[in-house]
This record gives C-alpha cells, sequence and structure tokens, in this order.
C-alpha cells in the first residue's frame, strides 16, 4: 500500500505497512474514545490550538489522520537519521582506528623520546654534580688563599722598612689568624694524618710575624727616644695602637712594657728636677726646694707632686691597655692574656715608671727628716706620710713600689722620733736630778708629756687613722714611758723615807695616765699605766702597813703569835712576859708622831684616789694587825687597852672609820700581818 501525503510517496515493506495500519487504527480507536471534556485533552487541544489548531468538531475528525501522517513522517525521519548515524558511526569508527593507531606511533615515538631525554638528564645530573664539586672546589681554593695565604707584596709591606700603617695592622691580624687556623688545623689532625703543608704554613707564618712585630718594635722604639712624645704618650694614637698590638703578643710584652718603662723613667726624673729647682712655669707653682727649710711643708709638696704624677701614670696606664683589656672582654682569651695576668702587666707598667721617682724622693725625704729634732714636727711629718699612704693606695695596687717608699720613709721618721727621744732621755739619765719636796714630777716628764699629748691631739685629728699603723705608734711611747719610769724609778733609789720614792712614782704614774686617759686610741697603753699604778700603790700600801707595825713596836709580837698559833700555853706565857707599858708607850709616840708626819706625806700624792685608796688599805691592815693582838689576848685571857679605841685610830688615820670597818677580815689581817 502506498501512502501519500504532502511529504511525498514513502515505500515500505507490505508486513511493516500491515503492523504500521494495525498501530495507526488502534491509535484511532484510542483517538475516538477520548472524553474531550477532560481537563487534560483540552489542555493539550489548546496546545494544539497555540499551533494553529482550532478545537473544532471538524479538526478533531481530521487530527486523527493528521497525526497519523506527522507519526509516519516523523518514523521516517527517524530511520534516515539512523541510517546517516550509522553512517557516521562507522566513520567514527574509521577515524577512531586512525587515531588509535596515531596515538600508537605516539607512544612509540614518545617512549623513544623519552629514554633520549632519561639519558640527557642523567647527563645533565652527572655535569651538576661535576659542576658542584669544581665550584666546592674553586671555593676551597679561595677559602684557602683567603685564609691560608698572603700575598708576596704583603709580605713585603708586612717585613720590609716601610712605615708603619693600618694596611700593615690588616696584614699582620691575617697572619696571624693564618698562623692560629693552621696550627689549630694541623693539631686536631696530627693524630690521624700528615699535614706537612700545614706545618711549613704555621713556620713560615710564625716567621713573618716574628719579624712584623720587631719591625712594630723597632718603629715604636724609634719614636719613643723623642722626649717630647714620650711625654705625650697618652694623645699619640698611633703608639697606643701599635702597643695594643705588642702586648697581644706574649713575648713581646715584658719588651714592650721595659720599652715605656725606660721612656717614663727619663720624663718623669726630669720632671722631678724640674718640679723640685724650677716650678712648674704654667700652674705658676714655686720651686719646692724653696720649702726646704720646713721640712714638714717640703715633704709634704713632694708628695703632693708625686700624688699627681702617680695619677696622671695611672690614666697613661690605663690608656695604654684600654684597648687591649676591650679584646680581652669581648673574645675569649689564652692564659698569658686572663685578666689577672693584664692587670699584673698594668702594675709591672706603673711601678716601674714610679721607681725612677722613687730613689731621690727617699733619700731627700730621709735627708730632711735627719735635720729634724723636734718630736712633735717628726709625727706631723708621719701623720702627712700616712695621709698620702692613704690616698695612695686608693689609686695604685697594694705592692706598688711607692706603697713601700712611703711606708719606708714613716718606719724611718718613727726611728728618728725614737732616737731623738732615747738621746734626750739619755742626756737626762746621766745628769743629777733631785727630787723637789712637793714630790712632784721632774721637769723633763711635765715636758715630755706636753710633747706627747700634742702629738696625741695630732693622732686624735688625724685626717689619715687608716693610714699610720697603730702597732709602731703604741711601741714607741709604750717604750717612752718604760724609759721614763725607768728613770724616775732610779731617781728614787736614795730617797728616805722609800715610801717617798713611791709617792713621785705615783705622782709620775698619775700625770701620765691623766694625760693618756683622754685619748681612746690609747687605751692599751693607759690599761698599762693603771697597772703600774696599782703595783706602786700596793708596794705603798705594803711598806707604810710595815712602818706602822714597826713604828707601833708590833713586829716582834705579831711574828711571835704567828709563830704560837698551835701552842696556846706558849702563846700566853709569852704575852704575860710581854712588857706591855713599853708597848703603850711606842704605840702613843707612833700615834703622835710617825702617823702624823706620815699622813702628810701622802697628801703630797697628786691623786686623790690613790690617796684615798693608799690610807683605807693601811689603815685595814694595820688594824688587823691591832686585832689580831687583842684575839690572841682574849684567847690567853688577858685584857690590855690601846690608848685608842678602833673608831678613833681610824679618824688619826684620816679614814672613814664606820667604812673602813667593813671591809676588815680575817683573811687580810692574816696575809697583811705575815708581811
Amino acid at each position: 500500500m502506498d501512502v501519500k501525503s504532502k511529504h511525498g510517496h514513502i515505500k515500505s515493506n507490505p508486513e511493516e505497512s500491515l503492523l504500521f495500519r494495525n498501530s495507526v487504527s488502534k491509535n484511532i480507536a484510542q483517538l475516538s474514545s477520548i472524553n474531550y471534556a477532560d481537563r487534560n485533552v483540552q489542555a493539550a487541544l489548546e496546545q494544539l490550538s497555540e499551533r494553529k489548531f482550532k478545537n473544532e468538531r471538524e479538526a478533531r475528525k481530521q487530527l486523527p489522520f493528521e497525526v497519523f501522517s506527522d507519526l509516519i513522517w516523523t518514523n521516517g525521519s527517524i530511520i534516515k537519521e539512523l541510517s546517516e548515524l550509522s553512517s557516521q558511526t562507522l566513520s567514527v569508527q574509521s577515524q577512531l582506528l586512525k587515531v588509535k593507531n596515531s596515538i600508537d606511533s605516539y607512544k612509540n615515538e614518545w617512549s623513544k623520546k623519552t629514554n633520549d631525554a632519561q639519558i640527557l638528564l642523567n647527563s645533565y645530573e652527572t655535569f651538576c654534580e661535576e659542576e658542584a664539586l669544581i665550584e666546592e672546589k674553586l671555593k676551597n681554593i679561595e677559602i684557602f688563599e683567603k685564609n691560608f695565604v698572603i700575598m708576596d707584596d704583603d709580605l713585603i709591606h708586612l717585613t720590609s722598612s716601610t712605615d708603619v700603617d693600618d694596611r700593615f695592622y690588616l696584614i699582620l691580624d691575617k697572619a696571624q689568624e693564618i698562623h692560629d687556623s693552621s696550627d689549630s688545623l694541623f693539631a686536631s689532625l696530627s693524630g690521624f694524618v700528615e699535614y706537612s703543608s700545614f706545618e711549613e704554613i704555621v713556620k713560615k707564618m710564625s716567621r713573618y710575624i716574628e719579624a712584623a712585630f720587631e719591625k712594630l718594635f723597632r718603629c715604636v722604639q724609634t719614636e719613643l727616644s723623642d722626649p717630647q712624645t714620650a711625654q705625650t704618650l697618652e694623645a699619640n694614637s698611633h703608639l697606643k695602637k701599635a702597643f695594643t698590638k705588642l702586648f697581644s703578643e706574649p713575648t713581646m710584652v715584658n719588651k714592650s712594657i721595659n720599652l715605656i718603662v725606660q721612656a717614663r723613667q727619663q720624663i718623669l726624673s726630669t720632671a722631678y728636677l724640674t718640679a723640685l729647682t724650677r716650678g712648674d712655669f704654667l700652674s705658676s707653682s714655686r720651686p719646692i726646694e724653696l720649702s726646704a727649710p720646713d721640712t714638714v711643708r717640703f715633704i709634704g709638696d713632694l708628695l703632693a707632686w708625686i700624688h699627681q704624677t702617680i695619677v696622671n701614670e695611672k690614666e697613661l696606664v690605663e690608656a695604654l691597655f684600654a684597648a687591649r683589656k676591650r679584646q680581652i672582654q669581648l673574645n675569649p682569651f689564652p692564659p698569658w692574656d686572663v685578666p689577672n695576668v693584664l692587670e699584673d702587666q698594668m702594675n709591672s707598667l706603673l711601678d716601674g715608671s714610679l721607681y725612677g721617682i722613687c730613689r731621690p724622693l727617699s733619700s731627700r725625704a730621709q735627708t730632711s727628716v735627719l735635720d729634724l729634732s723636734d718630736i712633735v714636727r717628726l709625727y706631723n711629718v708621719i701623720e702627712i706620710l700616712g695621709f698620702y699612704r692613704e690616698a695612695f693606695s686608693k689609686i695604685v695596687h697594694d705592692e706598688c713600689i711607692i706603697l713601700r717608699i712611703i711606708k719606708t720613709l714613716e718606719d724611718f721618721t718613727y726611728q728618728r722620733m725614737k732616737t731623738v727621744l732615747d738621746d734626750e732621755l739619755y742626756t737626762i739619765s746621766n745628769t743629777n736630778l733631785s727630787i723637789t719636796d712637793d714630790l712632784l714630777p721632774p721637769d723633763f716628764v711635765t715636758t715630755f708629756l706636753r710633747n706627747a699629748n700634742s702629738i696625741f691631739k695630732i693622732r686624735g685629728a688625724s685626717l689619715s687613722v687608716q693610714g699610720v699603723d697603730e702597732l709602731p705608734f703604741k711601741m714607741l711611747f709604750m717604750q717612752l714611758f718604760d724609759r721614763i719610769l725607768e728613770i724616775c724609778a732610779a731617781m728614787t733609789e736614795d730617797v728616805r723615807p722609800p715610801y717617798k720614792g713611791i709617792i713621785l712614782m705615783l705622782n709620775v704614774l698619775d700625770s701620765c695616765t691623766n694625760y693618756v686617759g683622754r685619748y681612746t686610741f690609747l687605751n692599751e697603753l693607759f690599761e698599762y699605766l693603771q697597772e703600774k699604778t696599782t703595783y706602786y700603790k700596793n708596794n705603798l700600801t705594803t711598806l707604810l702597813n710595815n712602818d706602822y707595825i714597826a713604828q707601833a713596836g708590833l713586829s716582834d709580837l705579831l711574828q711571835k703569835i704567828a709563830d704560837t698559833t698551835d701552842d696556846k700555853q706558849a702563846l700566853k706565857n709569852y704575852l704575860h712576859s710581854w712588857k706591855w707599858d713599853q708597848q703603850i708607850d711606842k704605840f702613843s709616840t707612833f700615834i703622835r708622831k710617825t702617823l702624823s708626819e706620815t699622813i702628810d706625806n701622802l697628801q703630797l700624792l697628786t691623786s686623790p684616789i690613790v690617796t684615798n685608796q693608799v690610807l683605807k688599805e693601811t689603815a685595814i691592815s694595820f688594824v688587823g694587825a691591832i686585832e689580831t693582838v687583842d684575839k690572841a689576848l682574849e684567847l690567853s685571857n688577858l685584857e690590855r687597852r690601846w690608848p685608842l679605841s678602833t673608831e678613833e685610830l681610824l679618824i688619826a688615820m684620816n679614814v672613814d672609820s664606820m667604812d673602813t670597818l667593813s671591809d676588815i677580815g680575817q683573811s687580810d689581817i692574816d696575809n697583811l700581818s705575815v708581811n
């Protein structure tokens, strides 16, 4: 069956046509059974209306035919398109096969090129490794040349007679770095391999460095030969830099210090002579020699000039070592450059510079001291020396030569004081000295104490308490007081009665303690004099007690009582046979004459305290002796009455009876009775 439409004729297979007709019939039947009142159908129809189909009966009748016609046309189009798609698919398969073949060909070519590229990459990596190795070797060579090689022109500049400039120091620093680096490297590897090249470098650098330092030393030596340069050394930056470098080399330190010392000794010696004889025109200071007649001022002026000189020299030494000190603080230092060693080097330089003026200073000061014979002025010199020694000790180290010189001068002046005093006392001891009736200290003692008091005042108001040694001061006056007491004791050997000599000694000691007791720094001497006073006071008490007992006629009686203490009958017989009438007469005479004379003599004691103590202790001893006799009489059933009662006797002895009676004890009686 042929179907004709607006699209033309399409031939088909009979079976296909049959199937097609059945399908179309079925669809038409379905279309005929559609409820056109259904909204969905209406919506569909409206859509058809939008396609310019009118929802009318006629149009609906024609719809199945039009749909069938469109379906046929559509299927035909689909079949055609499927046919074209099949053709295109075959074409695509052909193209894909070509692409696959191209890809396979490309893969083969890529694999070949990859292998070639890998070979090229391996070659490149090998080249890079070789290049890095070469660069490392070049870098090592550069480092070696930088750290272990010095150019020939630099070596010539380092060791030749050319001037020392900044380039010289740079080359010398490099040479030292090469030497130290090679030495360290050689030392660390010497146990494993032999590096003769490093050893040779170390030896060469050692020779170059030694030659460079010798050149630097000669240059400095030449410049210091000029007095003007040596005098302005602190302001010379070139020389300070040179010495800083020289101080860094252990073998050159002592040579450099000795060189500076020689130059500074000459400068200071010249300056000392100038200050001594001509003065300083810039500061309008007069020559020190003009003060020579006044020894104290002369020595003070000398020490003042030395003080200023020490300050200047200290500043110079610190300026010379300042850079070296900073180097040690910033960098690790070897054993020869520890701070203590550097401090010792500075002290050595300062001592050496000052040594040149210490000897003439000491000689001139000793000559001036020998011209003095006034002990007060001599001690003024000691105070000045002590003051400056204390001032110097704050500037210089403890073992500085100037401190030793000042201490030597101080000891020399002490010795001069001792010599002057010994001469005076020797002259006095060989003079015919006499004791005055008032038993006051001799004139030479008074003069000595006045001079000593002047010295004590100076010492008490001293500004150099830490500077002047106390030991020689105390020893000097301890010996002098001993010598004075010896002379006074020699004066009293022939004095009668003997207790007058003891009174004189107590008066001398009282004067001494009155002066010495004013000063706390003389406590040891004061205690020593107090011990002497106690000694003579006890001697006086014992002597008076024995004299009282002898003058009262009690000596034999007390001795017999002591001997017969255990034999009461013998004691009783002895006491019965004793001539008591004569005993009472002697006792009365003692009270009237001897006691009053002795008490009058005791009033010559200048110390009321000592007087009262002697009177009281003598009274206690004498009353104790009387009570010993009374007790013996009581044991023997005898009764004898003394001219005075105990209270009356104490009053006669010029002591407080009530106070003294309370102090009387049997132990004192026994001890003093035996004496």
